[in-house]
C-alpha cells in the first residue's frame, strides 16, 4: 500500500510539474507573441510614416516646381508689358 501511495504522490507531483512547465511555456509564448506583434506593429507604423514622409517630400518638391514654373510664366508674360521691371 505504501508503494502505491508513493507512486500516486510521485505521479501527482510529476503531473503538477508538467502542468507548471506547460503553463509557463504558454505564458512565455503569450508574451513572446505579444512582443512580436508589437514589433511588427511598430515596424508597420515606421514604414507608414516613412512612406508618408517620402510622399510629402515629393509633394513639396512638386509644389515648389509648380510654384517656380508659375512664377516664371508670370514673369515671362508680364515682363514685356511692365516697365517697372
Amino acid at each position: 500500500m505504501t508503494i502505491v501511495y508513493h507512486a500516486a504522490m510521485t505521479m501527482t507531483f510529476y503531473h503538477a510539474a508538467m502542468t507548471m512547465i506547460f503553463y509557463h511555456a504558454a505564458i512565455t509564448m503569450t508574451f513572446y507573441h505579444s512582443a512580436m506583434a508589437t514589433t511588427f506593429y511598430h515596424a508597420a507604423m515606421t514604414i507608414t510614416f516613412y512612406h508618408a514622409a517620402i510622399t510629402m517630400t515629393f509633394y513639396h518638391a512638386a509644389m515648389t516646381t509648380f510654384y517656380h514654373a508659375a512664377m516664371a510664366m508670370i514673369l515671362a508674360f508680364q515682363l514685356p508689358y511692365d516697365s517697372t521691371l
